[in-house]
């Protein structure tokens, strides 16, 4: 909070910093709830591969590499890669997500046959 205030001041601007980044998604399908847990574990992609949203990513096996470093997401712990002490409950999703190996192989799908390309047909964000 005082960093804000401090950011704030000396841009003159207001509010919080990352203010406009939370989107809500009403999950009305099982389609839905199915695709959002791969939507989120590859948003760190937008850091290093903008293009994984259009399905234009050229070399899968990078991309992976990208989301296995990326120690701030639970990606690692869905995988099961042991990162930081955890307190997520990957057994809630597991039926879902199936075994680490599939979650893994559907990311590769996800990012590779353009699943996600069209949002539309995927989530509505609202």
């Amino acid at each position: 909070m005082g960093y804000a205030k401090y950011f704030n001041e000396k841009y003159s601007r207001n509010g919080v910093l990352w203010q406009g980044i939370y989107k809500r998604i009403r999950i009305e399908r099982d389609a839905h709830f199915n695709y959002i847990p791969y939507y989120i574990h590859l948003n760190p992609l937008d850091f290093s591969m903008p293009e994984w949203r259009e399905g234009n990513v050229k070399r899968i096996s990078q991309a992976l590499k990208k989301l296995q470093e990326y120690r701030w997401s639970s990606y690692l712990d869905y995988v099961g890669t042991k990162n930081f002490p955890s307190i997520l409950d990957t057994d809630t999703l597991v039926d879902v997500l199936g075994s680490p190996k599939r979650q893994h192989n559907v990311i590769a799908e996800v990012i590779q046959d353009r699943i996600l390309a069209n949002k539309s047909d995927v989530i509505e964000i609202i």
